[in-house]
């Protein structure tokens, strides 16, 4: 069920002072889109809307690996790439860390970009560590998905990634948030921090994590299970014939959240379809990573054992095997091999108490700079888990009633508490 569109007058509603607001959720809550698929797909019409900024950017690389080899596919991959938006004048500095299969500028991060600038921060946009570029250069195993690993290679690329840029910007404070995935590891990024103080963080805020990492893909894989009736082959011929269509169109894309509202503008879908549409973006997520992580490791896994791809042949068969990998496929042939030989003696119950925030509850629990947004509604969260969100954060939790995953985070109310959030502490 939709509700009546609101107007979105972003100027005055995105950053006015609203100081004031602590972690409540307002008592009218009018976010346009009751069913959380739909706001999961149609919430970047509200991102998309925002007026145009000019502001200071730039786009750099830091190398990770000076010397490390590389497969002939990803040979061009010797920086790990991210985004600065910066003010002349000495202000905050802000990361971001996006959700699954993103980078530093897809949709939702230019758009929290966007407004954090506006709002008066210098802001640094980092590619999602379950992304390939981070499995190839920033990746110690090569192997993303481990929360605890992929934190610590995601802070020392964090320290590079501002001693590139500490030169010609004044920085006054430090503040850290990430959405979906992103979330998670800033969380597990921000306990690290409380030991090493690189950058003594202010704040953190958790924007729609998943509690569980494990939980939440099988979730996403179910989207995708529940429309292969014809036959996964059938199924992804048919999708990756329209994708690559509408790549030719647009020029290029990457598959996130503006990908899903594209796709659903141009042809509106049952709710079954949306939830299908939702799962494919988190599988070709899943499938660039296998594809990714074999290139890298040689392991066999979707390009046979000994297969040495050369630059401008067709990876086509290799990505429609990658897509028919689930995420338990992944867990269990690349990150569970990996981690017993890391731990002996460990089975897979071990590693799957690890991917995610259960694992760090007494930190969170007594984190008094580290907050949360989430959503009642949200379809990644597992049985429990939105009990242990509110019983973790107490007070310094946000939970909206609508918004799906991360559908809600451009709807006026949402943003001015993100910024309010972080000018508490700056002011």
């Amino acid at each position: 069920m939709m509700k009546k569109p609101v107007l979105l007058l972003f100027l005055g509603l995105l950053f006015s002072a609203a100081c004031s607001a602590k972690a409540a959720v307002p008592q009218i809550y009018d976010f346009p889109f009751e069913d959380p698929y739909l706001a999961t797909v149609a919430g970047s019409l509200q991102e998309s809307e925002t007026p145009p900024i000019v502001f200071n950017k730039e786009v750099r690389g830091v190398v990770m690996y000076k010397d490390k080899p590389l497969p002939p596919l990803l040979q061009h991959l010797r920086e790990f790439t991210f985004s600065l938006t910066y003010h002349e004048e000495p202000a905050p500095l802000i990361f971001i860390i996006p959700g699954t299969g993103s980078n530093y500028n897809s949709g939702k991060t230019r758009f929290l970009q966007k407004i954090f600038y506006h709002a008066g921060f210098h802001a640094i946009t980092l590619n999602s560590t379950f992304n390939w570029r981070f499995a190839a250069m920033g990746s110690r195993s090569e192997r993303p998905g481990i929360v605890t690993e992929d934190a610590e290679d995601f802070y020392r690329i964090m320290e590079e990634v501002y001693g590139a840029v500490s030169s010609y910007i004044q920085v006054t404070d430090f503040f850290l948030t990430g959405y979906s995935l992103g979330a998670t590891t800033s969380a597990f990024v921000s306990r690290l921090d409380e030991k090493a103080r690189v950058f003594n963080f202010k704040k953190v805020l958790l924007i729609n994590p998943p509690v569980n990492v494990f939980t939440s893909a099988m979730i996403f894989d179910g989207f995708v299970e529940q429309n292969l009736e014809e036959g996964a082959d059938v199924f992804f011929d048919r999708l990756l014939e329209k994708i690559s269509r509408y790549f030719q169109y647009k020029g290029g894309v990457t598959i996130d959240s503006e990908f899903l509202y594209d796709i659903y503008r141009l042809d509106p879908l049952t709710q079954s379809e949306l939830k299908g549409l939702i799962g494919i973006a988190f599988r070709f997520a899943l499938a660039n990573i296998i594809f990714s992580v074999d290139l890298l490791t040689r392991e066999g896994y979707v390009i046979p054992e000994g297969k040495e791809l050369s630059v401008g042949e067709s990876t086509t068969p290799y990505l429609k095997r990658a897509l028919n990998w689930r995420f338990i496929d992944y867990f269990e042939r690349v990150l569970l091999p990996y981690w017993k030989s890391r731990h002996p003696g460990a089975n897979a119950e071990d590693l799957n108490r690890g991917l995610g925030l259960r694992q760090i509850a007494g930190y969170l629990n007594r984190a008094p700079h580290i907050g949360l947004m989430h959503n009642a509604d949200d379809f990644i969260l597992g049985q429990g888990d939105l009990e242990f969100l509110r019983s973790t954060f107490g007070d310094r939790a946000v939970i909206y009633p609508y918004g799906g995953h991360c559908g809600n985070l451009g709807y006026p109310p949402n943003v001015r508490y993100m910024i309010d959030f972080f000018k508490e502490e700056v002011e």
